[in-house]
């Protein structure tokens, strides 16, 4: 989802000669305190995955701002149909980040670039006000 944001950031016109939006391809996704690097390449019919040194293949028709994001999954290991899983995802945009739901999971999660990580780390945590 990410990267189809990114990709459309990159075709927007008027922007500076020379200083044209480069789409990412490596993204750090935090979910809870757990983060995975993650690679996505553009395909015609969706994207390449490669997370925690297991490569998928995700092909979908989703657009930007549709609520669900169905779609094919299968690891790239096998090429068998068995392989291939259908799945659809719930998902919300939040303030800094994506809230998904799958079969009544609710997930929360993060998706920066390498630098915002690196640069999310210096940030310092405010702690909440004492109200009672």
């Amino acid at each position: 989802m990410q990267k189809l944001h990114e990709e459309r950031a990159s075709l927007l016109s008027n922007q500076l000669t020379s200083h044209e939006h480069v789409a990412a391809t490596q993204w750090m996704v935090t979910v809870a305190d757990q983060q995975a690097l993650v690679t996505v390449e553009l395909i015609e019919t969706g994207y390449l995955v490669a997370a925690e040194q297991q490569n998928y293949r995700v092909d979908n028709d989703w657009s930007l701002g549709g609520p669900l994001f169905k779609a094919i999954v299968r690891s790239e290991e096998g090429k068998s149909k068995a392989n291939r899983k259908p799945v659809c995802v719930q998902v919300e945009t939040t303030a800094n980040g994506y809230r998904l739901f799958y079969r009544g999971v609710e997930i929360n999660t993060q998706v920066r670039t390498l630098l915002a990580t690196k640069l999310n780390a210096h940030m310092l945590y405010k702690e909440p006000a004492d109200i009672g």
